[in-house]
């Protein structure tokens, strides 16, 4: 049997991968294993453990063969990733909101950002939440991702609620979306994986996502200024329409709140996984 060839740099290790690196007197090979406390190691020889933060970095460690049944190892590796919500507008930003008034975008962009903070950081990742602080000021809330992601590995999610008019009537528009900047950027693979995500969610109970791609994705190219400014990948995802009463009604709802929540949950996930099987560092 030929031997497989070795992997790249390994991101996303899981108990039992074998792994190959250059030490000081020369090649060094161990299994991914785990500490009680939950922290990655690589056992060189069965009785000396070396901490895997210590080999993290090294251009030359490589998966020589992968245990799929294996736990992820996910502590050393989330350390880089920073995932950034940011909540629509502001408090004084004028409309941005249904035509009886029930739901406000801020306000409701808030509580969702909450709830996906709070799933990811019970899953280990690192989450900040950024808010423009009026109107006029969504620059400066550009600059705090900014400074927040400089020299990280980060993907930014703007949570948003699409409107089809001025928010003086009702219309009928519904759906769910996803932006990205004009271009191919690696928030394009995050689009797919919301849209995927929201494919499994929304779907099943009749809720419509607005695709734009052969593959059924939602991923539409606009020169907005949280997706052309910003540093890391950015999406800007549309939640439905705060417009349409029905849509008004499910985003209002428990179930909705949960489903929006899980989705961009679901999209981190999957995204954050795809970074570590593609090598992809910043």
């Amino acid at each position: 049997m030929t031997p497989e060839a070795p992997r790249q740099r390994p991101l996303l290790l899981r108990e039992g991968d074998r792994l190959e690196w250059q030490g000081r007197n020369g090649t060094c090979r161990g299994v991914a294993s785990l500490t009680p406390s939950g922290r990655g190691i690589v056992l060189t020889d069965g009785t000396r453990g070396i901490p895997l933060r210590d080999l993290y970095g090294s251009r030359s460690l490589r998966i020589i063969s992968t245990n799929d049944n294996g736990k992820p190892i996910f502590d050393m590796l989330k350390k880089d990733f920073l995932v950034v919500l940011n909540i629509a507008h502001s408090p004084d930003t004028a409309g941005k909101r249904s035509p009886d008034g029930t739901l406000i975008e801020n306000s409701w962009s808030r509580d969702i950002c909450g709830r996906v903070a709070e799933r990811l950081r019970g899953y280990g990742f690192e989450v900040a939440l950024v808010q423009q602080p009026d109107r006029n000021s969504l620059d400066k809330a550009i600059i705090s991702i900014n400074r927040l992601t400089h020299q990280r590995t980060a993907l930014c999610l703007s949570i948003h609620v699409n409107a089809a008019g001025n928010g003086s009537q009702w219309y009928k528009a519904t759906g769910w979306s996803a932006y990205t900047s004009v271009g191919s950027t690696r928030a394009d693979q995050a689009a797919h994986f919301l849209s995927r995500a929201a494919h499994g969610i929304l779907a099943p109970k009749g809720r419509s996502i607005r695709a734009n791609t052969p593959e059924g994705d939602s991923n539409f190219e606009r020169d907005f200024a949280v997706l052309r400014k910003t540093a890391c990948p950015c999406v800007l995802t549309e939640n439905f329409f705060q417009d349409n009463r029905d849509d008004v009604a499910y985003l209002l709802s428990e179930e909705g709140r949960e489903d929006i929540t899980q989705l961009h949950v679901a999209g981190v996930i999957d995204y954050f996984k795809w970074l570590c099987q593609s090598n992809l560092g910043r």
